[in-house]
């Protein structure tokens, strides 16, 4: 072979192989365009809060049950991460909104499904478990009670909620 030819072939491959890379590294750098694009569309993601995106609907809902009454969400405050919904008499002074049943509340705990997803329970303040010491950490978060799956309708909801919220009987 002559030398001529070696030499000729050499650049060709030497060319070649400029142009490919030439050609990753403008791949690389509009890859790399997409990927800051992305993280910026990420970075301006809003997480859906349970209190704006769930709770919020449910207390609208149950406007419509617990008539002349106006609602507040409270928390989530715990270890158990429980979020509550007040529902008050409509004109009652903030010195008398908790007295009788002037005030009625359902509480919710942040859980998850089988998938992973994270779902509301509802907190059973009837059934308490004794579990956790009077005084201790688990009894002052709530974690005595145990909760139950949110039920299927608003029917069923209102119905746990007046069970809640029933007063007991004084003894004769």
């Amino acid at each position: 072979m002559e030398l001529l030819k070696i030499t000729k072939s050499y650049e060709r491959k030497q060319k070649l192989y400029k142009t490919k890379q030439n050609n990753l590294k403008n791949q690389i750098e509009n890859a790399e365009q997409i990927v800051r694009a992305l993280e910026l569309a990420k970075s301006k993601m809003a997480y859906p809060h349970q209190h704006e995106n769930y709770m919020e609907l449910i207390a609208k809902e149950l406007l419509a049950y617990f008539k002349n009454r106006t609602y507040k969400i409270f928390g989530p405050f715990g270890l158990a991460c429980e979020s509550s919904i007040h529902f008050y008499k409509n004109g009652v002074t903030k010195d008398n909104k908790h007295e009788g049943n002037n005030c009625i509340s359902v509480t919710f705990r942040l859980s998850s499904d089988e998938n992973g997803n994270n779902v509301l329970v509802l907190l059973d303040r009837l059934k308490d478990s004794k579990k956790y010491e009077k005084g201790s950490i688990g009894e002052s978060n709530g974690m005595n009670y145990s909760t139950v799956e949110m039920p299927e309708t608003i029917e069923d909801l209102v119905k746990f909620i007046k069970k809640q919220n029933r007063k007991p009987r004084k003894k004769k």
